[in-house]
């Protein structure tokens, strides 16, 4: 699932930005009743591969993705295991990736 959001920051800042929040943001998407557990980053230029464990009670759920910093634009990669498409769907996925997202954005001076 893709998830493109318009950031109005210098790439670098940008970049910054979704290196220190990104635990943050993908906790945010389930309400703030995700647990976010063993986060491996690497970046690559402006890429940013992921992967970590997110826990609401007893179910643990891996999660792996990237982070694609542009010049204006914030691309998303999350790959939704099926259970968790099939139990909350790619549109509330999606559209509270894209609220936390400009959030932090426009929080961030």
């Amino acid at each position: 699932m893709k998830v493109t959001v318009h950031h109005g920051k210098h790439p670098d800042e940008a970049k910054d930005i979704v290196d220190n929040s990104i635990e943050k943001l993908l906790a945010g998407v389930g309400g703030g009743s995700l647990e976010i557990a063993n986060l491996k980053k690497d970046w690559e230029g402006p890429q940013m591969n992921f992967s970590l464990v997110a826990r609401l009670g007893f179910i643990s759920i891996p999660l792996s993705g990237s982070a694609l910093v542009e010049i204006a634009t914030l691309t998303i990669d999350l790959i939704l295991p099926p259970m968790v498409r099939n139990f909350i769907g790619e549109d509330e996925i999606r559209t509270g990736l894209e609220e936390k997202f400009r959030d932090i954005f426009a929080n961030q001076t």
